[in-house]
Order: C-alpha cells, then structure tokens, then sequence
C-alpha cells in the first residue's frame, strides 16, 4: 500500500476521497452485476436495508469519524482504537440475540483479543487530545468502534439467510450506502465543493481498483466464510504487516518493547484467526 501512496498520492481531502472511492466502488459492482445479468429474490430483498446499514457502519464509519475529526485525534489514535474492536466482536458474539447468554465459547478468545491490544498499545505512541475537541472526536472514534465490532456480528449472521451470496449485489449495497454516508459527511465539514479535474479523476480511480475493490470483495467474502471472532484477526494482522514492511524499509532499533508488541499482536491474530 506505500508503493501507492508514493507514486500514486491522492491530493483529496480524505472525506472526500474515501466518498469518491465508495461511488467508485458502487459503479463497479453494479456495472458487473448488470453485466452477468444477475436478478435479486424478494425473499433477499428484504434484508437489503439491515446489509446496507450494517455494511456501512463496519466499512466506512470509523475511518469517516477520524477523517471528519480532521487532525484532532492521532492517526496512532485510530489504529489503536479499531484493535478494540475484536474485543467488542467477542463480548457481542458471546451475547448475541439468537441465543443471549447461551454461547459462552467465544469469550475463551477474550484473551488473545485483549493481548493484542495491549501488544497494539506497545507498538504506538498513544498521546490522550488536550482539546474538549479532540476529547468529543476520541469518543466518538470510540461509539464508531463498538458499532463497528457490533455490525460485523450482525453482518455475518445476516447473510445465510441469502439462498446465495450474491457477492456484487451485497458489495453494490454496501458501497453506495458508504457513499451516501461519506458523501453526506462531506457536505457538512464543506469539502463537496473542491474542484476535480480528469487526472484526480483518474489517479482516484486507479487507487480505488488496485486496493478498494479487492479488499471490499475479501471482507464480504470472509464475513460470509468466517465466523465474527476469526474475521476480527484482520485488525491485528493488517497492522502487523504494515508494522514489519515498515521494519523492512526504515530499519529502525529493535527494542525489547516494540518485540514483546509485535509478538503479542501475532500470536493473538493466529490465535482468533484459528478459532473452530
């Protein structure tokens, strides 16, 4: 993802982008699924609404929150606080409604998802906002966390009721209710009126194609294939990756607390990642 940012860079402002690359998303996987000429149920329908609330809630709001903020809490901040969310994907599928109280097994994974974040808390530098405003941006960072971890749950139960997955339906659903909300958003903080030209168009577009799309495509699947509790390994491991190729690039002093960091946020991602 840094090759991009260092040949392709967006001048957007992130609201903005992020809107952009969800109407983006939306045209493409309504333009394949007009293609394949794929028609939708009415018994699949009817979830539609809860897809696209849920949806948007776990792919666009936390990012949406943290670009709205607009410098008032740490993109360290940030990360930090989306390592909560495999805690918040425990505690909900421990609870969930089609059985409240009665599937106690995934609170055995409140351990690993605790020491990932902890083994999170060790690799960043987390500085409290000295600002009311940057207080009221954090806790809403958090709010946005939590309902994120709750539609992830939501989400996952929601799709076997699909006689199929109908993957550019859900991914079409999902990305033009993020736009929606995004570009929403953007009206509100007065960035809907920057001017675009035909090469952001088409530096946008190629972003949104080369990590967007892929990465909407693997989340509905994985939310489909995998249980809540093992998709949540995600927030440990993506940072992970991203911590070693900075690693690998930067050579920076390896210290014992940034080893202990890196070894408690690997062992609790393979750990929520292999839960039966």
């Amino acid at each position: 993802m840094w090759l991009v940012e260092v040949y392709a860079p967006s001048t957007l402002p992130p609201l903005l982008q992020m809107g952009m690359h969800d109407v983006f998303l939306c045209l493409f996987f309504l333009s394949g699924r007009v293609i394949l000429g794929r028609g939708v149920s009415w018994s699949t329908s009817r979830v539609w609404g809860r897809v696209a609330l849920f949806g948007a809630t776990l792919s666009t709001l936390p990012a949406a929150v943290f670009a709205a903020s607009k410098g008032q809490v740490s993109k360290f901040t940030e990360v930090l606080v989306a390592a909560a969310i495999p805690v918040i994907v425990v505690f909900v599928e421990a609870q969930r409604a089609d059985g409240f109280g009665a599937d106690r097994s995934p609170m055995r994974f409140l351990g690993p998802a605790l020491a990932g974040l902890g083994g999170m808390a060790l690799l960043l530098p987390f500085t409290f906002p000295g600002s009311v405003a940057g207080k009221m941006w954090l806790v809403m960072l958090v709010v946005s966390a939590v309902l994120a971890g709750y539609s992830a749950v939501r989400l996952h139960h929601l799709l076997p009721s699909f006689s199929r997955l109908i993957f550019f339906e859900v991914a079409f659903i999902v990305s033009g209710a993020s736009a929606a909300l995004l570009m929403a958003s953007c009206w509100f903080a007065g960035v809907a009126g920057v001017r675009l030209d035909l090469r952001t168009l088409a530096n946008e577009l190629f972003r949104c194609l080369l990590l967007d799309v892929p990465i909407l495509w693997l989340t509905v699947w994985l939310l489909k294939a995998m249980r809540p509790v093992r998709f949540a390994s995600r927030y440990f491991l993506a940072p992970l990756l991203t911590v070693i190729e900075g690693f690998l690039v930067l050579r920076p002093e390896v210290t014992w607390t940034l080893a202990f960091g890196a070894s408690l946020l690997l062992s609790a991602g393979v750990l929520l990642l292999m839960a039966d």
